[in-house]
């Protein structure tokens, strides 16, 4: 299973709070899809994900995969 997320800001808060549920259900996803948010639009938006971002809230994926839509 990949979890795709459409990140509206600069953090994972989302991502963290949905892998925290699925921990206490006992099922992680298999990896984590990141996408950029646009109102409205979903996936060819042309918006990036802030990437730096990414990288400093990557410990809230709990060692899961990182796939990139955004960007």
């Amino acid at each position: 299973i990949i979890r795709a997320f459409r990140c509206r800001d600069d953090s994972l808060d989302e991502v963290d709070r949905y892998l925290e549920a699925c921990e206490q259900a006992g099922r992680l996803p298999d990896a984590v899809l990141v996408d950029a948010y646009s109102p409205g639009e979903y996936g060819g938006t042309g918006k990036c994900v802030d990437w730096k971002s990414l990288i400093r809230e990557r410990p809230h994926l709990r060692g899961l995969p990182l796939i990139l839509a955004g960007g």
